[in-house]
């Protein structure tokens, strides 16, 4: 009885040791799609990491955030703009009211978004942020 209790201990921290590998190999592999500007596949392993950390992971915000620039990033890149402007807000989210470059940087990224969407007056409303 007690070797199985064991074994069901063992073979469970193997499985979350897995997935959490998993999601640092798709995230190296977005990263590798992101320098070689091909998008699609970016965010199809990007978004790939992001849902196993989000599964596996205790959420550790700089991870998280790296993800999501990368994110957005890419979709600025396919011109899904709506989409990259719903991971910038996440990003800003998770940053928390901050004034450092980073925060900047990130409603920078914001403002090109909302620009790209037609939306000049909230551009330029975010850029003032800064």
């Amino acid at each position: 009885m007690m070797e199985r209790l064991v074994f069901a201990v063992c073979l469970s921290g193997l499985s979350l040791s897995i997935q959490a590998q998993g999601w640092k190999d798709d995230f190296n592999q977005a990263e590798v799609f992101y320098r070689a500007k091909n998008y699609t596949k970016t965010l199809l392993f990007g978004e790939a990491a992001f849902k196993k950390y989000q599964e596996v992971e205790p959420k550790n915000v700089e991870n998280q955030i790296a993800m999501l620039r990368l994110l957005s990033g890419a979709c600025y890149g396919k011109g899904q703009f709506a989409k990259g402007l719903a991971y910038v807000n996440s990003e800003i989210q998770l940053r928390g009211e901050q004034t450092d470059s980073a925060y900047c940087t990130a409603l920078m990224k914001k403002s090109q978004f909302q620009k790209q969407l037609g939306k000049h007056d909230l551009a330029l409303t975010t850029l003032l942020e800064c």
